[in-house]
């Protein structure tokens, strides 16, 4: 009997033992960055936080993204770090740009602190950090890259003849502009003492907006469409509307340059339905006669219950080729 007294004994001050010091144990602390100041463990001077939140890790993430994307929103608006002509030819006015940060790949060395999980708000919590000097020096590389092709571009530009080409190289120079101006605002955002150093460039790149906008008056297109068939007349729109988003224009009479659009079909009937197969050359010449630019595409078979819907899905096809794929390269 006293073996199982003693056996009793033990057992309960065993489950004593453990309920004592589970009672007693710590839950997980909340991190020094969330229940203090960040700046204190990463210094103003060297780093810049934001603290995201949300329901999941991934949420609390994309939350501490977003808060950092939006310094350097802020910052561009209050400082006035980069001002360019805007591309509208009807104003001369001076606008400024606005940053968007869409991802994290746009952002460069972003790091993360382990995410808290803190129970009493059923919220995740997480740390997003640059380190200032790291990411200005990649951006840095990147201006310079871009720089160097937005100069080589100009002097093309500059020593060519068709106004065509001329504009087509002035246009690749103002998409190299737009990246420059962003990664010009990130780093400057970090560094501000780099602000003046960047002053010139950006003038600069002003002025390949202001000479792209002068060269549009020269810049008109007629429209002729050899086709037999009828229901591709909705390409001409297509055309039309890839002008002017290439900030070119449509002109009926005395244009400058002529777009020839040639649309043939094979038509097809098998015992499933029929079938129409499309193909399409776009040569555009100008006043001389001598070809500029080509786009040609042989798309593949469409089918459908009736011929007329088989067309009709061809047209879509080449309308949302054409939109996307006309004079963009």
């Amino acid at each position: 009997m006293n073996y199982f007294r003693k056996r009793l004994l033990f057992t309960f001050s065993v489950f004593v033992f453990f309920a004592v010091n589970c009672a007693a144990a710590p839950s997980k602390k909340a991190p020094a960055w969330l229940t203090d100041d960040p700046h204190l463990i990463y210094s103003e001077n060297e780093y810049l936080t934001a603290i995201g939140e949300g329901n999941s890790d991934s949420l609390a993430r994309d939350d501490a993204l977003n808060k950092l994307s939006q310094y350097f929103d802020t910052k561009v608006h209050s400082e006035g770090l980069a001002i360019r002509a805007t591309n509208d030819s009807s104003s001369s006015s001076s606008s400024l740009q606005t940053v968007s940060v869409e991802s994290e790949a746009d952002l460069f060395c972003v790091n993360f602190t382990d995410s808290f999980f803190d129970k009493k708000n059923a919220k995740y919590f997480i740390l997003a950090y640059i380190n200032k000097k790291e990411a200005a020096e990649i951006y840095r590389s990147k201006i310079e890259a871009l720089l160097s092709s937005i100069t080589q571009n100009q002097k093309n530009a500059r020593n060519e003849r068709e106004v065509f080409f001329k504009a087509l190289l002035l246009r690749k120079s103002a998409e190299f502009c737009k990246s420059a101006e962003k990664y010009i605002q990130y780093e400057t955002a970090l560094i501000h003492d780099d602000v003046e150093k960047y002053k010139p460039a950006l003038a600069d790149m002003t002025k390949i907006f202001s000479e792209l906008d002068s060269l549009k008056p020269q810049l008109t297109f007629s429209i002729t469409m050899n086709q037999k068939e009828k229901r591709f007349n909705p390409i001409f729109s297509t055309l039309a509307e890839a002008l002017e988003k290439q900030g070119f224009s449509y002109s009926v009479n005395d244009s400058m340059y002529r777009i020839i659009a040639d649309i043939s079909c094979e038509e097809e009937v098998y015992e499933t339905g029929p079938f129409v197969r499309p193909s399409l050359d776009v040569l555009i010449v100008n006043k001389n006669g001598e070809g500029l630019y080509t786009y040609s595409k042989a798309y593949g078979r469409t089918g459908a219950k009736t011929m007329e819907q088989a067309y009709t899905r061809s047209v879509s096809k080449i309308t949302k080729d054409l939109a996307e794929n006309f004079m963009t390269e």
